[in-house]
């Protein structure tokens, strides 16, 4: 609750577009890995991850609609074969 208000409070005396407001897991991961936000929002990281390749969903194959999805790691990238 308190990070909440407290970016209430720096968005009110800015005045100007605050960053969006992140969860305490996202603010704890180093790397990055954690995203949330807009698939409808062309721009946002979310849904750009969202269309990537390497995008998948654990059982999305058994049309389960699972709402998490991953990025596979490319161990391998032969530039001759992209």
């Amino acid at each position: 609750m308190q990070r909440i208000r407290e970016h209430e409070i720096r968005t009110a005396v800015d005045r100007k577009k605050p960053a969006p407001l992140q969860t305490a897991c996202q603010q704890a991961c180093p790397t990055g890995a954690i995203v949330f936000g807009d698939l409808l929002d062309a721009t946002s990281d979310v849904s750009r991850m969202h269309h990537d390749e390497r995008s998948y969903s654990a059982l999305g194959d058994l049309n389960t609609m699972p709402r998490v999805r991953y990025l596979a790691k490319v161990w391998n990238r032969n530039p001759e074969l992209a």
